[in-house]
């Protein structure tokens, strides 16, 4: 596209990102997207950071790729950078909940307890789910048959069946 003299855009990159299946393709595409000043972008950012997870990216490195940007208070990013400690750091997932939540309250949705949860069953502790269960209930999900299948999933792993049945 470039050597063609065709520009790109934000949506481009994003479109660009879900298609990348090597690392070093991923650096490239990081590289211009630091070029042509398009790293403040939300959007472009959680797509640069869910890519580099999904390409086995270290954590860490996603991590300070998700504090490059200025939405950093929008539930999105915050839910892939959870989502993306979730599947190999529990513990730092949860951590990172915990900011999440003190920041920004009213943001709290069911994609992002779904991660949560996710964390929880890799730590694999009942006090977890509970404290988690408790806030999928304040904020009115526990109808939710997505969160509530993964907390009787969850519980169960921690060989809580009682309270899996209760959910």
């Amino acid at each position: 596209m470039r050597s063609l003299g065709v520009g790109f855009d934000r949506s481009t990159l994003v479109s660009v990102a879900n298609y990348l299946c090597l690392l070093e393709h991923f650096y490239l595409l990081h590289c211009l997207a630091i070029k042509f000043g398009l790293v403040i972008d939300v959007e472009v950012v959680t797509a640069l950071v869910k890519v580099y997870s999904d390409l086995g990216g270290d954590v860490h490195e996603c991590y300070k790729l998700f504090l490059e940007t200025s939405g950093s208070q929008d539930v999105v990013p915050w839910t892939v950078i959870i989502t993306t400690f979730a599947e190999r750091e529990s513990e730092e997932a949860l951590l990172l909940f915990s900011k999440f939540s003190r920041e920004c309250l009213d943001d709290l949705d069911r994609y992002i307890f779904s991660s949560v949860i996710k964390a929880c069953a890799g730590l694999a502790t009942e006090r977890h789910f509970s404290t988690v269960y408790a806030q999928v209930m304040k904020y009115g999900f526990e109808s939710d048959t997505i969160l509530a299948n993964a907390l009787i999933h969850a519980y169960s792993r921690c060989g809580s069946v009682e309270l899996s049945m209760q959910v």
